[in-house]
C-alpha cells in the first residue's frame, strides 16, 4: 500500500476506521 496522502489531509482522519475508509477511497 502506497501512502500518497499529505499530512494535513491525513490528520483529519483520526480513527483507524476513518483512515481505512480514506485509504480505500484513495486507492480506488
Amino acid at each position: 500500500m502506497t501512502e500518497e496522502w499529505t499530512t494535513p489531509d491525513f490528520v483529519e482522519y483520526e480513527t483507524p476506521m476513518e483512515v481505512t475508509a480514506y485509504a480505500a477511497r484513495m486507492a480506488d
